[in-house]
């Protein structure tokens, strides 16, 4: 009875975060969130967006895009597939709409061999280079600055105010839509960066 109970709390929640993105109520789709977060439940989420018929409205597109870029990397491993997420990103942030773009990343070297690149370019290579050496400059294998010539349709949305206001200008790209990603520069892993 409990395991049923749960289950259809969760179903609740989810219909009503799906109602709150078609009605363009950002106040409810910002509450639900840590719910949504606390009960795992990205994932289902997710696979329900990915359904919509069209784009979210403006108000609930522009909060999602600084959700994305706040925490885009934990809702990635809650999600965990970014194909799902990939397709309900298309549906949540503001469609990109503008030309393609030199674009950079500063990642991984174990994600780039495993073509796993993380969905945030950026225009500015010192930004990228900063991630390469830093943050994403993980044991054993360190970290690559990379490059593409991303087109219009793999662009999924322009830089978010707040990743604007952070400098980091950062596009959210689709990742299975790239070709010619080029290795620029390799760094060595960080000590402690895992």
């Amino acid at each position: 009875m409990i395991i049923r109970t749960a289950g259809k709390h969760m179903t609740i929640l989810l219909n009503e975060l799906i109602s709150a993105i078609t009605l363009n109520d950002w106040p409810t789709v910002e509450s639900a969130l840590p719910k949504i977060e606390s009960k795992s439940l990205w994932r289902a989420a997710c696979l329900k967006i990915r359904r919509l018929p069209h784009s979210a409205p403006t108000e609930v597109a522009k909060g999602f895009h600084s959700v994305v870029t706040q925490r885009g990397h934990s809702i990635r491993e809650s999600v965990g597939d970014d194909s799902v997420l990939l397709d309900a990103l298309r549906i949540l942030l503001p469609p990109y709409q503008g030309p393609p773009l030199l674009l950079y990343r500063g990642e991984s070297t174990l994600r780039h061999r495993q073509r796993r690149h993380g969905f945030a370019w950026t225009g500015n290579v010192d930004i990228a280079r900063m991630f390469a050496s830093g943050l994403n400059a993980t044991e054993p294998e360190g970290g690559v600055l990379l490059r593409v010539k991303a087109s219009s349709e793999a662009i999924i949305a322009a830089p978010s105010a707040h990743s604007i206001y952070l400098g980091e200008n950062e596009y959210t790209v689709d990742r299975r839509q790239l070709t010619g990603i080029r290795v620029v520069a390799r760094f060595p892993p960080l000590s402690g960066n895992t």
